[in-house]
Formats: structure tokens, C-alpha cells, sequence
């Protein structure tokens, strides 16, 4: 198995002001993925990427990208994100959204992307069977952490109690991502419980990095990197 197909790159754990040849560094490395965040400063206490940087990556570089929406409104921000066809898989929150998920589903299908349902830490584990059951989705995100806050506990043991229920109840479904909680030690059993798509930033590809410190900064990512295909060779 090929790690670099079944993580993505968490974009905003990247060193902002050397951004293009991190890309450039990671793709030599094998990177295939990445992973990004849309905040809006009110659904999160975070303000996220732009989309015209999405742009000069999709046109630069050959990476799948995925977008995890975190604001309020999801339609204008389809709108404005759409004109640039980036992203393969759009995620978003079912707990601000479960009165409407067919309407947004259908909005993302309309964008050329494949919807994604994000669950919280707090969810309920009869709930998240259910919405699951009722909805079918394609794809589910499952979180390790609260979204768009900095300095935080990562909860690896709430994202293993999900991916295990889903084995109890023999539910398949084609993309099941985890955001946060992703770390060397929890990989393979991530994956052994079968998710598919690892976010992967602080705790694995740019661990024990200083952006202030950059000298050796190529060597560490390149260790990390070789550090991850050994998880799975």
C-alpha cells in the first residue's frame, strides 16, 4: 500500500511564507493530496485560506484537493469557491446543517465535488448511526478535534469508538476521513478500523518542525515522510 494514497497534506499546518516549495519539497516525497480549510471567522474563531492560492496550486501542482467547509453559509461560499473547480470532496458539518443536508448535498454535486459529512467529538454514537443509515452518504469525515481552535487535546479515542461502530454494524461507506488525532501512533490503527483518508499535518509530516528555524527543515519532512511509508510497508 502507498501511505501518500490514503493522507492529504493539512494545508494550514504548512509554512506560510515558504509555501510553494514545501509543495514542490512534499510532491518529491510522494504527497499526493491536500487537504484544505475554509474558515469564515464565525462558524470557527479562524479565518482560512483564500481561493485564489487554490487556483495557482490547481494549476501549479497535481494534487487531489479537498476542502473542509467551516462557515455559515455554505451556498456563498459554493459560489464564490466553484468558479475555480478545485476540490474533489467538499466536507461540512452535519450538526449546523441537519435540517438541509439533500439541499447542500445537491448544491456540492452541482460544484463538480463529492459531499462529505463532518462529525463533531460531541456527537451522539445513536445519532451518528442513524444519520448515517437514513443518509447513505458518500463520505464522512470524522473529528479528532474541535474545528478552528488552536492549542487543543487531539481525542484519537472518540474518532476509534466511531470507526468501530461502523464495523459493528458492517457499514460501508467509500470515504471515511479523519481530521485530528492523526499522529504516528494512531495511523495504523486508523486504518486497521478502516479509514481511508488521514489528514495529516503537525503530528506527522511537519512534526518536531520550527518555521523560525528552517534550516533543516527539508531533512525533518523528509524523515516524516519516510517515517509514514514504514508505518505501512
Amino acid at each position: 500500500m502507498n501511505i501518500f494514497d490514503k493522507i492529504s497534506l493539512s494545508l494550514i499546518c504548512s509554512d506560510p511564507l515558504n509555501l510553494d516549495s514545501d509543495l514542490a519539497f512534499l510532491q518529491e516525497q510522494g504527497l499526493k493530496k491536500i487537504h484544505i480549510d475554509i474558515m469564515d471567522n464565525k462558524f470557527v474563531p479562524r479565518f482560512g485560506i483564500f481561493p485564489e492560492i487554490t487556483s495557482l496550486i490547481n494549476k501549479k501542482y497535481p494534487f487531489e484537493l479537498d476542502a473542509h467547509f467551516m462557515v455559515e453559509d455554505i451556498p456563498r461560499a459554493l459560489n464564490e469557491w466553484k468558479k475555480y473547480n478545485a476540490f474533489t470532496k467538499i466536507s461540512y458539518h452535519y450538526s449546523a446543517n441537519k435540517n438541509r443536508l439533500k439541499y447542500i448535498d445537491d448544491l456540492i454535486n452541482e460544484s463538480g465535488a463529492i459531499p462529505i459529512y463532518a462529525f463533531d467529538l460531541d456527537i451522539d454514537e445513536q445519532e451518528f448511526l442513524d444519520v448515517i443509515l437514513e443518509n447513505n452518504p458518500s463520505g464522512i469525515m470524522i473529528l479528532g478535534i474541535k474545528p478552528g481552535v488552536l492549542a487543543q487535546e487531539h481525542k484519537p479515542e472518540l474518532v476509534l469508538d466511531k470507526l468501530n461502530l461502523l464495523k459493528q454494524h458492517s457499514i460501508n461507506i467509500e470515504t471515511i476521513m479523519i481530521d485530528g488525532g492523526v499522529n504516528f501512533h494512531t495511523i495504523s490503527e486508523f486504518l486497521l478500523c478502516g479509514a481511508n483518508h488521514l489528514v495529516c499535518g503537525s503530528g506527522t509530516i511537519y512534526k518536531n518542525i520550527d518555521f523560525h528555524k528552517g534550516s533543516k527543515k527539508n531533512e525533518i519532512i523528509k524523515e516524516n515522510c519516510a517515517k509514514l511509508k514504514e508505518l505501512t510497508s
